[in-house]
């Protein structure tokens, strides 16, 4: 029996390799991998071949007691990450992380961004805090001349600066959230020198001078741009996209007031919320949707080649082009729900569709009677297989839709509703509509 206590108070993990250790020790944040350094001579110094280094000054360095304050606090952050640069025996960083929601003083972060640089970094994340909204960032150059760099994430109040050094020959992910930019040209001069970039996502950044918006990169596969609209400029913008190879684009505009996006061949998935969308309330602004009913077919122009679309939007004044290749659309709006007659118009301009998404019930409005197509839209008599109706609470729907989309699809093979929130009588109403499709079954989540 002593035996077998022994055997489970063993300390198995100190006996594993000192690679699988460090790898473990990868995934926390840098104090508690230094941290374990107290636990055994097996241990004192593992942490300095971790090849990962996550520094977070909102995590307390120093015991805390009655004479603690900031200014402590700060020097011991400052202390610990230098002796961690110091001790660090990794020549090759897989990823540096640094999150700085209180003051540091930016010397001493220069130096520490230069200093990784030099250790062949692959993935940076800058995180600056509110702190620095009064006095916005310009980092060193150093981080935009690392041949090494693959991934790179810049968030918060900077200013981005980019002069003729800049040359990122590795850099295949590049994340921008909050920060400024010089001028018009100043994104577009990074991503030239970006020369294998693959991802972007710009969320929440603008320009001193406003104005145009231009991505235009042969090498990109996902693009996201998330834009509120937070600034007078961000109303006089255009968007501009050209790129070859893009497969996947997330768009969540309110404020764009012209798109261009051209030469977009390879798309096959696009997710657009113009206008709002459901997560997250529209920000009040005079004559919104007449800066957007203007231009909303030049976007929709742009992305005809898409095989996956998701749709949120409230737009009234727009002019749909044919989806050749269209085989999946999901339609929504801003407040959770769908138009009418952007369903008709969608059934008659994707005669390929093969999978239906309708989230939630009907934009309240959209149509007190609903008018079907003058004619069985083509996708409805050879192609449509599934439709899904999501979150559906019942109130408020018109059946007919449900009616003409199972007496008129010919080939369905499944209907599924989310009727969570709806009654037993709504659901036995709908197994009683006549279908087109023989092989059509019915699927009620409840």
């Amino acid at each position: 029996m002593d035996s077998q206590i022994r055997r489970g108070l063993e300390d198995r993990i100190s006996k594993l390799p000192d690679a699988i250790l460090c790898h473990i020790l990868s995934f926390m944040p840098t104090k508690y991998a230094v941290l374990t350094s107290v636990l055994s001579k097996r241990w004192q110094y593992l942490w300095t071949c971790v090849n990962t280094l996550d520094l977070d000054n909102s995590l307390l360095f120093h015991e805390p007691d009655d004479g603690s304050s900031a200014e402590l606090e700060l020097l011991s952050f400052t202390e610990f990450v230098n002796m961690v640069l110091s001790w660090s025996e990794v020549l090759c960083l897989k990823r540096f992380c640094l999150r700085l929601e209180s003051f540091c003083v930016l010397d001493h972060v220069d130096s520490w961004i230069c200093a990784v640089t030099k250790r062949n970094v692959q993935k940076v994340e800058l995180h600056y805090g509110e702190y620095y909204k009064r006095f916005p960032v310009v980092l060193p150059q150093a981080i935009f001349t690392s041949k090494t760099l693959m991934d790179l994430t810049l968030d918060g109040p900077i200013l981005l600066v980019v002069d003729a050094s800049v040359w990122l020959p590795s850099l295949k992910t590049l994340n921008l959230v909050d920060l400024l930019y010089e001028n018009n040209d100043s994104l577009q001069k990074l991503f030239s020198k970006c020369p294998i970039l693959e991802e972007l996502c710009i969320s929440r950044c603008r320009s001193v001078t406003g104005g145009e918006l231009n991505v235009s990169v042969s090498t990109l596969r996902r693009l996201t741009i998330t834009r509120f609209g937070d600034g007078i400029h961000d109303h006089l913008t255009k968007l501009v996209v050209n790129a070859p190879k893009l497969e996947h684009i997330h768009l969540s505009d309110y404020v764009t007031r012209e798109f261009l996006l051209e030469n977009l061949p390879s798309l096959l998935r696009a997710c657009l919320v113009i206008g709002g969308d459901c997560s997250r309330p529209l920000i009040p602004m005079p004559n919104r949707l007449t800066i957007y009913d203007g231009c909303i077919s030049m976007l929709l122009t742009g992305i005809v080649n898409v095989k996956s679309l998701d749709f949120f939007s409230e737009l009234s004044d727009y002019h749909l082009p044919t989806f050749p290749n269209m085989t999946h659309l999901r339609l929504g709006g801003r407040n959770g729900g769908w138009n009418l007659k952007l369903l008709n118009e969608f059934l008659e301009c994707a005669p390929n569709l093969q999978v239906l998404t309708l989230e939630e019930n009907r934009v309240p409005g959209s149509a007190k009677c609903w008018t079907p197509p003058t004619r069985v839209p083509c996708c409805l008599l050879s192609h449509l297989e599934e439709i899904r109706i999501l979150k559906f609470d019942g109130d408020g729907y018109d059946l007919v839709v449900i009616v003409y989309l199972l007496e008129s699809a010919q080939v369905l093979k499944k209907l599924t509703i989310d009727c969570q929130n709806s009654t037993r009588f709504f659901r036995d109403r709908i197994a009683e509509f006549p279908r087109g499709s023989k092989t059509c079954q019915l699927s009620f989540l409840v």
